[in-house]
């Protein structure tokens, strides 16, 4: 009968080990991994069969360093782990049990550096996983913890990084979990792996009293004035309940009740401001599927490399060289998708204060050689020539904006115009800039 080890292919190896409870790692084991290894075909397939058994004759084993050399010996490093990126997506999708144990080759093959970037990328459920791998390898979190820093240096973090501050023992959080952070970091479109920890952060908010008093400071009133700002700002985009938060400020801190008021009675008023970074809900929305999309390609970009992987040769893979500019151009699209859609903030611009001067919102009636023209002045996104929408950044708008009836005005053609009349947005208007579809 022959020995595990003496597995024709993979396949007859993962049925040789199932029902073993351990192995001795051996070098003639780890040899004979390397044969096998050697003349595996490089697929997808068989890359994924090959991490369930590597994870599990280290569960079986209690070591990684014999694989990691037989991995070495034939010269498939590249093989197994790919780029960094690829591999984030497939160790989520891994079997959970077998995950601590393919982290543990991961680092030794690859390194503390490699492991550690890949690491703070992962979902929050694996961190566990994550910290404990470093741990018995006597790294602890220091790395990690510099890592995560650096993604919200860079405006990079993401939900389960910020979890995972809040979750770990790192005594100086505030650091971290800011206010602008958190509500630019829980209103970011994320991919499905993510959503558990998007999904965490929302009932933390919502329900979380201790959650709550660290994000006011304990009752700080320069931070609760802070919260109260950026809730207003964020809380149609990131589903809360505002006079529900409010009420529960009120009820931790009764000495807030007079910011709390003067919150709920601040109207939105009109953008007499041309730099305001606002937008109709349409125009949002359309950003936001742009995003969409962007987000569910990947997965296919991801498959796309994998294909072109397949054909070997890296040095000359066009396909491999066309799917990895692709991946390229999908992150840095995605990454200028989310900040513009955390800078800007969707408005009913029927809902602005018109009195008399033009603002954004309003419907400006020109007269212009005897004839009348009404434009109507949005935000940074909203621009239709055909319904005479402009946007916040054209020049026209430029110059109506802070003007009152009456002025004259010379437009960006050269012509003279007069302001004729400045109303609220014209309702067709507001219907068709207010409806989502």
């Amino acid at each position: 009968m022959r020995e595990w080890y003496e597995s024709r292919s993979f396949l007859e190896l993962k049925k040789s080990i199932a029902t073993l409870t351990e192995i001795e790692a051996t070098t003639e084991a780890s040899d004979a991994i390397a044969a096998m290894l050697s003349k595996t075909m490089e697929t997808e397939k068989n890359r994924d069969l090959c991490m369930e058994c590597f994870s599990t004759l280290i569960q079986l084993s209690s070591e990684a360093k014999w694989l990691a050399d037989a991995i070495a010996k034939a010269n498939k490093e590249e093989f197994i782990w790919g780029d960094r990126a690829s591999f984030e997506i497939m160790i989520g999708d891994f079997k959970g049990k077998l995950v601590p144990f393919l982290m543990r080759l991961t680092l030794e093959v690859k390194g503390e550096d490699w492991f550690v970037k890949m690491a703070v990328e992962l979902p929050h459920r694996l961190w566990k996983n994550v910290t404990k791998v470093l741990k018995e390898a006597g790294l602890g979190d220091a790395m990690l913890i510099d890592e995560v820093e650096e993604k919200f240096n860079k405006k990079q973090a993401n939900c389960d990084q910020l979890l995972w501050v809040w979750k770990s023992k790192i005594k100086d959080k505030e650091r971290f979990i800011t206010h602008t952070n958190l509500f630019t970091i829980i209103t970011r479109q994320t991919s499905k792996h993510f959503l558990k920890a998007q999904r965490q952060l929302h009932d933390l908010l919502a329900d979380n009293d201790k959650f709550l008093k660290f994000l006011l400071g304990d009752g700080d009133a320069k931070k609760i004035k802070s919260f109260m700002e950026h809730l207003r700002t964020y809380s149609n985009r990131a589903g809360i309940d505002e006079k529900k938060m409010l009420l529960r400020i009120a009820d931790l801190y009764p000495n807030a009740q007079k910011n709390i008021e003067k919150t709920t009675v601040k109207k939105k008023t009109a953008a007499e401001s041309i730099d305001m970074l606002i937008t109709s809900p349409a125009s949002y929305e359309d950003y936001r599927k742009k995003l969409k999309e962007v987000i569910e390609e990947l997965p296919e970009n991801k498959k796309q490399i994998q294909r072109a992987r397949e054909f070997g040769d890296f040095s000359e893979n066009s396909e491999l060289d066309a799917a990895n500019e692709r991946r390229d151009y999908l992150l840095a699209r995605q990454t200028e998708l989310t900040e513009a859609l955390e800078k800007v903030e969707a408005v009913d611009f029927t809902e602005m204060k018109i009195e008399k001067s033009v603002v954004l919102g309003a419907s400006v009636t020109l007269t212009i050689d005897s004839e009348t023209v009404t434009y109507h002045l949005l935000g940074c996104w909203d621009s239709n020539p055909d319904k005479k929408i402009l946007s916040s950044g054209s020049d026209l708008t430029k110059l109506l904006v802070g003007k009152k009836v009456g002025a004259k005005v010379k437009l960006p053609n050269g012509k003279k115009a007069e302001i004729a009349k400045i109303d609220s947005l014209d309702k067709k208007i507001a219907k068709l800039v207010n409806t989502v579809k």
